[in-house]
């Protein structure tokens, strides 16, 4: 049961079958828990992981020719997470990047 208040209102009590209500003093603690194996599983699909604050990003390197692979494995590692969990990613804050070499960059420029 979760209810928010102020000192002259109070909101009805609303039952919580998943989540946790923001400003709970639970919040911190449950969020622990639930990123802590976010490491084995990343490093079950050969890719890293860096967290910092709520932030996680998964990420991994291959040859300009595997991006497609990388991709996927990435996708079937956020897939694995989110079900074994029962966490949600938030798509409005994902985002992919792809980084080269110069070398390989000017290799691939039309001229």
């Amino acid at each position: 049961m979760f209810a928010a208040g102020a000192t002259d209102y109070s909101a009805p009590t609303t039952d919580v079958i998943c989540g946790v209500p923001q400003g709970s003093v639970l919040g911190p603690i449950l969020f622990i828990i639930y990123t802590a194996d976010l490491a084995p599983i990343v490093a079950e699909h050969g890719l890293s992981l860096h967290q910092y604050a709520d932030d996680s990003q998964i990420y991994g390197s291959c040859p300009p020719a595997a991006t497609s692979t990388l991709s996927t494995d990435i996708s079937v590692a956020v897939d694995n997470i989110s079900s074994t969990n029962r966490l949600q990613l938030n798509a409005v804050g994902a985002s992919a990047v792809t980084t080269s070499s110069l070398s390989h960059l000017g290799r691939r420029c039309i001229r």
